[in-house]
């Protein structure tokens, strides 16, 4: 049975969500896969970013991209991404329990390194993750199944 995690992911204070993204998929997904190999690398591993305004920063010419891509929409549309704790959830997928506790193993072997990338761009304490196995249900919306 699948080993399903969701992981809430803040944003680093002075870190702008353009910079966010760029480090989490540039320098730590690469680094993930570095450390954990193919064999312990999730079967999945998406990330979702909420669509946030970019603050302005010093070098606002460097880190804003002027054309934004709309990442999503917040609903109800009364609701305001600053109202979310979080700018990334991450959905990570695993085979098996055995499979999760391989992944688990391999990044606490080399802890030292992934919590000094993570402190250069993520908010460690604001960092929450859910895990979802036996017994979990998955609903859709809407229609359908």
């Amino acid at each position: 049975m699948s080993y399903v995690l969701l992981a809430f992911l803040s944003r680093k204070p002075g870190t702008t969500p353009t910079a966010f993204k760029s480090h989490y998929e540039n320098q730590h997904m690469p680094l993930l896969k570095d450390i954990l190999g193919p064999d312990r690398f999730p079967t999945v591993h998406k990330r979702y970013y909420l669509p946030r305004m970019e603050e302005p920063t010093e070098n606002a010419d460097k880190n804003i991209d002027p054309h934004p891509p709309r990442e999503g929409v917040i609903i109800p549309s009364t609701v305001s991404a600053g109202e979310f704790s979080w700018d990334c959830c991450a959905e990570v997928v695993f085979r098996d329990e055995a499979h999760y506790m391989a992944f688990r193993d391999a990044l606490a072997a080399q802890a030292d390194r992934l919590e000094a990338d993570e402190e250069r761009f993520l908010d460690r304490g604001k960092m929450r993750v859910v895990r979802f196995g036996e017994g979990a249900q998955v609903s859709s919306f809407g229609g359908g199944n």
